[in-house]
């Protein structure tokens, strides 16, 4: 059985997505639409938003340089530890809770400010290659809503690319 969920989570736009992170930051950030049919890099970490009832809502991804970079950004880690993460290709705990604070702040983004309107929230935050099988599938559906973004700086020094998803029809049942 398949019921439909009706999604009125909203999409957040470019200039919603530079606000946040220039706030975060205290630095100007820009946020361009990735290039459509452009094949997205490797994406990273993955941030899984589910409503009241714990159904998957949304799903935030990031690559490694968005995650390393925002990640020690927000707590001004030193620059030795930062080459050491970006050598070893994983961030440290610090850095991780970070980018899971980052995101949980993205949440509010998508949530409307109305009464009785559906509400996401971060529930989890894994490894792109740790995505639950459900995600996997909801990333896979033709109906998702998205958008693709490239971050970088004001000077247009790259950062990374962030790719958020809403799901708007929910399978349930078997």
């Amino acid at each position: 059985m398949i019921t439909e969920a009706s999604s009125r989570l909203l999409l957040p736009s470019l200039d919603e997505l530079e606000s946040v992170l220039s706030n975060l930051m205290n630095a100007e950030v820009l946020a361009a639409r990735y290039p459509k049919g452009s094949q997205l890099p490797a994406l990273y970490l993955a941030g899984l938003y589910h409503d009241q009832d714990e159904v998957l809502r949304s799903i935030i991804e990031v690559d490694f340089p968005f995650a390393l970079t925002f990640g020690a950004g927000l707590s001004m880690i030193p620059k030795g530890m930062i080459d050491e993460a970006r050598a070893a290709g994983a961030l440290t705990d610090t850095m991780t809770a970070n980018v899971h604070e980052i995101l949980n702040i993205f949440g509010l983004l998508f949530n409307e400010q109305r009464p009785h309107a559906p509400r996401a929230h971060l529930t989890q935050l894994v490894e792109v290659s740790a995505l639950p099988v459900e995600a996997m599938t909801l990333l896979g559906s033709p109906h998702i809503q998205g958008i693709d973004a490239n971050i970088s700086w004001r000077d247009r020094q790259p950062v990374g690319v962030i790719s958020v998803r809403l799901v708007p029809t929910l399978p349930t049942g078997p």
